[in-house]
């Protein structure tokens, strides 16, 4: 498999970001070297690498999180859309 970088952002009401951010949420993507890019209310987002692309684990992390939009950064220019989630 092909190292990827990914810019995963989540957005929706302040509790559940705030909840979503101290969950092990890293682990379950596979994430190495997650950083941390926005930290808002209600908004949050990281650059983080990853052994290809981990959309089965984007969209398990959806459906435990439906109150959160995901929004995750592939590759530029090239948008994947999935049920809850918005990829590109």
């Amino acid at each position: 498999m092909t190292e990827s970088i990914n810019r995963l952002t989540v957005v929706g009401a302040r509790c559940p970001v705030r909840l979503f951010q101290n969950n092990n949420w890293a682990r379950s993507l596979g994430a190495r070297h997650a950083e941390l890019l926005e930290n808002s209310p209600g908004r949050a987002a990281w650059q983080f690498e990853s052994e290809g692309v981990p959309l089965a684990s984007l969209q398990w992390l959806s459906r435990c999180w439906p109150r959160l939009t995901f929004r995750c950064t592939l590759r530029p220019g090239e948008p994947i859309e999935t049920p809850g989630i918005l990829l590109h």
